[in-house]
């Protein structure tokens, strides 16, 4: 199997969850026009499980190896996204990594996407909207999965605004379904119980609300068991994902006291 071959399917593995895997055939990777778009992938999945520290590190190498726009782009969004984890703006990086990005659907796509969540940490809700359904339009052609993510944002800005978020989610889900994308899963259950709590999940939003939450609860559990020890714990460890581990599935609707 060829490099930029495994490189994609590490690609697939890791969205899937399964980060051990991912990571062996990231391990084979050995071409040094993709040295940086590895460290990339690597740096996405650390921070996804909240390891921003190692992630920051990793992007950083993706830098400094970086050959082409596509490779640039890439790390310089990585090291946005890590500072946005940490809650920091990442103006910089993004404003140095936007003529990169536009060059290529993905990046671009990932570039509005850290976009949008920068705007939400400072409560810019019509930027942070613009930037998400800019990343859909991107994407949507393109990539299911790219698709999906970006109307999990979507609704989850949607949501802030405190409208009803039901289109975005429930067809997000149908991908996340069918591609078994448990890294998707927990995020969307996420602004589902967001979406509950604040009242404005509609109707069909809070018929699928249990299952959804089942659901997201299910594949923090999966990922877990494809992390090692150490990086399992720190994942399990995240903050934000106490309103998931400590809703009840069975009581989903009752406990947010939500009118159906």
């Amino acid at each position: 199997m060829r490099g930029a071959e495994m490189l994609a399917d590490a690609v697939a593995l890791g969205a899937r969850g399964y980060y051990d895997e991912s990571w062996r055939l990231l391990d084979l990777v050995h071409q040094p026009s993709l040295n940086s778009l590895v460290s990339s992938t690597r740096g996405s999945h650390l921070r996804q499980i909240g390891a921003i520290d190692l992630a920051r590190k990793v992007d950083g190498r993706a830098l400094a190896d970086a050959m082409d726009a596509e490779s640039r782009a890439d790390a310089r969004i990585g090291l946005a996204a890590d500072e946005v984890a940490e809650h920091r703006l990442g103006g910089d990086q993004l404003a140095a990594a936007r003529d990169d990005a536009m060059h290529d659907w993905r990046t671009a796509t990932r570039w509005w996407w850290v976009s949008a969540e920068s705007a939400l940490l400072v409560g810019e809700l019509e930027g942070a909207e613009g930037a998400a359904r800019t990343a859909l339009v991107t994407s949507e052609p393109r990539s299911a999965r790219h698709a999906a993510k970006s109307r999990i944002m979507v609704g989850a800005v949607v949501a802030a605004r405190g409208e009803q978020p039901d289109e975005h989610l429930l067809a997000a889900e149908q991908t996340l379904v069918r591609d078994a994308l448990a890294t998707l899963q927990w995020p969307l259950a996420l602004v589902v119980i967001a979406a509950m709590q604040h009242g404005v999940a509609g109707p069909a939003l809070r018929d699928r609300a249990p299952s959804l939450v089942d659901a997201g609860r299910a594949a923090v559990g999966f990922i877990a068991a494809h992390l090692p020890a150490d990086l399992a714990g720190r994942f399990l460890a995240r903050t934000d994902l106490g309103p998931l581990l400590d809703a009840g599935s069975a009581d989903v609707a009752g406990t947010f006291d939500v009118p159906r």
